[in-house]
């Protein structure tokens, strides 16, 4: 049995690069493995997630724009991965 792997991606106004990692983590072979994506004062992110919510375990966080650290600390404080 595999350990749940918790992928943390930080990210503002970026959606083609957003696009790119959620597609390289949906199409990877480890299982499980979940997708925390912090929107950090970007635009809205659901429709760039959308198409890999059947096949990912995706969480997005919403923040006012906190800063990269805060992101990632977010990020990590709604990992459940070991």
């Amino acid at each position: 049995m595999n350990d749940l792997v918790s992928v943390i991606t930080r990210t503002k106004d970026r959606h083609a690069f957003l696009a790119d990692a959620v597609g390289s983590v949906a199409n990877s072979t480890w299982r499980p493995v979940e997708h925390i994506i912090v929107n950090d004062g970007g635009a809205d992110v659901s429709a760039v997630v959308a198409p890999y919510r059947d096949r990912l375990d995706i969480k997005v966080i919403d923040t006012p724009g906190v800063g990269r650290c805060k992101a990632g600390n977010l990020g990590l404080a709604a990992a459940r991965g070991t």
